[in-house]
């Protein structure tokens, strides 16, 4: 049974068995879950912005990405490419 796959010979064996397992037995409708009933969602009212942390004082302009992309990367420095410290002997 060399260069026998998945989708020749086993495939027709794998039918013919469950036709023949299944054979006189009542069709059964499969399983399923009752969704749930539907949720109105309503507008979200406006918050007091929160305190900004502290040493990043959100700019007058900044969505929320531009204050969470800042928390991660930092701010953006007078010196392009300058990321953080520089790498130390042994960092990866």
């Amino acid at each position: 049974m060399e260069g026998v796959t998945g989708g020749g010979l086993p495939t027709d064996i794998w039918r013919e068995v469950m036709l023949r397992v299944h054979e006189g037995l009542p069709m059964n409708p499969l399983p399923m879950m009752t969704p749930l009933p539907s949720t109105r969602y309503t507008e979200a009212q406006p918050t007091q912005p929160a305190a900004p942390a502290q040493g990043s004082a959100p700019r007058r302009n900044d969505t929320i990405i531009d204050q969470v992309l800042r928390d991660i990367f930092g701010s953006p420095s007078s010196n392009p490419g300058a990321s953080g410290t520089a790498p130390q002997r042994g960092d990866r």
